[in-house]
């Protein structure tokens, strides 16, 4: 048929003959939450798979996930390297940072899909050509730039603001030692490191840090026109902050 002028345009991101539980699941990935007239009529119907309580609840959670086997101790192996067991604060401090990016994965994220695509594919591509040009001559770099990469890969948003700000930082005191880059390969992965770090701090909402980010890579030479979708998104939250 004819669309009338002014006529709402709707597209379904999902099937919408699932149930509600595995709907709202699905949809955790693009960010935000449904608020339908189908989804608003069955929230209060549907039981859950474990019971009558309407409210969703992932069925791949138990005790364990949450606190960590009494016998069992954190174990990270890392770059294919060794393992080493984490205990005590440290292995606490760890399991805090898988459950916030556990929370990041399925509650509605700050950053739009189309964002994080754009800064994924800047941080691939980018890394992985400074990646070629340092894993010989400076190979400490080359495992923090590994280490920035795949931690976006997986949207571990702690992560990436950790090791992205300890990368842009540990850069940045090259550059003011040495008054330069030693090579155009360091100033890619200082745009790397900040646009990581940019990431996961715009994911928490601290859109400010997260411009200051950007902003910093930019005086370096990162070009905004190459991440035109999330510098715009920043640029405009960190702004109505202000207001």
């Amino acid at each position: 048929r004819d669309i009338e002028e002014g006529e709402e345009l709707c597209i379904s991101y999902i099937e919408t003959d699932q149930l509600y539980a595995k709907r709202r699941e699905d949809l955790a990935n693009y960010g935000f939450e449904c608020r339908c007239n189908k989804c608003e009529s069955e929230v209060n119907d549907e039981p859950n798979p474990n019971g009558n309580s309407a409210q969703f609840v992932p069925n791949d959670i138990n005790e364990d996930d949450l606190f960590g086997a009494d016998d069992e101790e954190e174990s990270i192996d890392s770059d294919g390297g060794s393992e080493r067991n984490l205990v005590g604060e440290e292995a606490l401090k760890a399991k805090y940072e898988e459950l916030v990016d556990a929370s990041d994965a399925s509650l509605i994220g700050a950053i739009t899909p189309l964002s994080f695509g754009e800064v994924h594919s800047f941080v691939v591509q980018q890394g992985k050509q400074a990646l070629e040009a340092l894993i010989t001559k400076d190979k400490p770099i080359a495992t923090e730039l590994a280490e920035c990469i795949a931690a976006l890969k997986v949207k571990k948003f702690s992560s990436c603001i950790e090791c992205g700000g300890n990368l842009e930082e540990n850069l940045y005191r090259i550059l003011q030692k040495e008054k330069s880059w030693p090579d155009i390969s360091y100033r890619q992965v200082y745009w790397v490191a900040a646009v990581t770090a940019a990431a996961g701090l715009a994911q928490r909402g601290r859109y400010l840090q997260s411009q200051n980010m950007l902003d910093k890579a930019n005086i370096l030479g990162l070009d905004f026109r190459a991440l035109p979708t999330f510098s715009s998104f920043v640029a405009r939250f960190a702004f109505e902050m202000f207001q």
